[in-house]
């Protein structure tokens, strides 16, 4: 209906998609998210919620070129750069993910997720002085009272332990 009503806006795909998507109906979903993309293909939803249809059809591949797209075509969207560099990080291609996530983190650097994740990969490459200064941060702020996601904040727990771990056997 709202589709018919603004068939020339890419809104109304993305609306339409992730309607489809909620009622499971994926491939649809995609269609949607397709002409969503090529209405506007400066739409970073179009990219997030194409990729997340793949995924919910166990399609990787295909949500990892969605993302690796979007955040080509869109340098400026931390969100873009920071799902691009977590889907390196899953696949295995740690020293690739760094580059988008240190872009992330550029352009929202009070984005405690982005921190976490920088942090993390700092560590394994091992610059362990920025990943002191951002696992410091990290630990500052959620002791005032911010949250983050129970997967974020999994990540850090984990992360600040092995830092001061590091720490007790020096």
């Amino acid at each position: 209906m709202g589709v018919e009503r603004a068939s020339n806006v890419e809104n109304s795909y993305n609306t339409l998609g992730f309607v489809l998507s909620g009622l499971g109906r994926h491939d649809e979903a995609i269609i949607a998210y397709n002409e969503a993309l090529r209405l506007n293909r400066s739409n970073f939803i179009g990219y997030l919620r194409l990729a997340s249809a793949y995924t919910a059809l166990g399609r990787s591949k295909e949500a990892s070129e969605v993302i690796f797209n979007g955040a080509t075509l869109l340098p400026q969207s931390a969100v873009l750069q920071f799902d691009y560099a977590e889907d390196l990080r899953k696949n295995g291609k740690l020293r690739e993910a760094l580059g988008p996530l240190r872009k992330a983190h550029e352009l929202q650097p009070d984005n405690l997720n982005f921190a976490v994740a920088l942090a993390e990969m700092e560590l394994i490459e091992g610059r362990e002085t920025e990943a002191r200064r951002l696992a410091s941060i990290v630990k500052s702020r959620l002791r005032n009272g911010e949250k983050i996601p129970p997967n974020f904040k999994t990540r850090s727990d984990a992360l600040i332990a092995r830092l001061e771990a590091k720490i007790t056997l020096e």
